[in-house]
């Protein structure tokens, strides 16, 4: 439920009682409806008994809030899984711990790259001390193949590190449009840059930069091809296909993700960071 990958109407329950806290069941049903026009009364109701059973939810004076024991055991699983992932020995299965020592890993689909990506950014900013964190990107895609993803992985990273400096390849519609859709933070500045500003002039690779280490997403030309084809296609809200943007995404493909330690590397990116945004703090 809470761990699956799909968000169902008690993962949707879940969430609003513990951003909002109390709720009636009108209101229940009226914030899940806006998430989910399918979800009925009936399927609210049943889902509510069913997390009243389970000591999840609890049910006062006509309201439901979330079951304080739940929530405390729920705190001490989020500890104990920290620690256990946060390990050196977890870690030195993913990270490079000497100088230009790489980690590589091959991939045929690039919302699986994304998931893994996201993976091992969380580790590496939870691993330092408040990084400062930068990347650049052809198309910011993830906001693209799965907004609720990449909206809940940004909140988590930006909790991690202490500022984040983003440079989109592109000013297209869909650039412009997957910026202002975001929401927007103190510490994430996003740059949309010209042609003659990018970090990278092959629009086959990502990278994403904390401290000294550097990782980068090679996409093959096709994939990367299709994606610029896509982003210059769509000049209005009204040309967005999803089922489109989804089969660009999900098409199989060779994708190369690499994990370099290079402190000169680095910096150099830093600088051309800077040359956009000015000193980073």
């Amino acid at each position: 439920m809470i761990l699956g990958k799909e968000k169902t109407v008690a993962d949707q329950i879940i969430e609003l009682l513990g951003n909002h806290g109390a709720q009636s069941v009108t209101e229940i049903l009226g914030r899940c409806v806006k998430i989910n026009y399918a979800v009925t009364p009936q399927g609210v109701y049943r889902v509510l008994r069913q997390l009243q059973e389970q000591n999840i939810v609890i049910k006062q004076k006509k309201r439901y809030s979330l079951h304080i024991s739940w929530l405390l055991d729920l705190s001490f699983f989020s500890d104990e899984t920290q620690k256990l992932y946060l390990q050196k020995e977890h870690l030195n299965q993913l990270i490079p711990r000497e100088p230009k020592e790489k980690r590589i890993w091959h991939f045929t689909n690039l919302l699986k790259v994304m998931d893994f990506t996201s993976q091992l950014l969380l580790s590496l900013a939870a691993s330092t001390s408040k990084p400062i964190a930068l990347r650049y990107t052809p198309h910011a895609w993830e906001a693209m193949t799965d907004p609720y993803k990449a909206a809940h992985f940004t909140k988590q990273y930006l909790q991690l590190v202490e500022e984040r400096y983003m440079v989109v390849g592109g000013q297209s519609y869909l650039d412009k449009y997957t910026h202002a859709i975001s929401d927007a933070a103190e510490n994430d500045h996003v740059y949309l840059a010209h042609t003659d500003e990018v970090i990278e002039k092959d629009r086959c690779i990502a990278i994403d930069i904390i401290d000294d280490y550097i990782l980068s997403t090679v996409l093959d030309q096709t994939a990367a091809d299709a994606i610029d084809t896509l982003y210059s296609e769509v000049h209005r809200e009204e040309d967005m296909y999803l089922l489109d943007i989804f089969r660009v995404f999900a098409q199989s493909t060779k994708i190369k993700l690499v994990l370099k330690k290079d402190n000169e590397k680095a910096r150099q990116y830093r600088r051309r960071f800077e040359y956009l945004f000015g000193p980073l703090k």
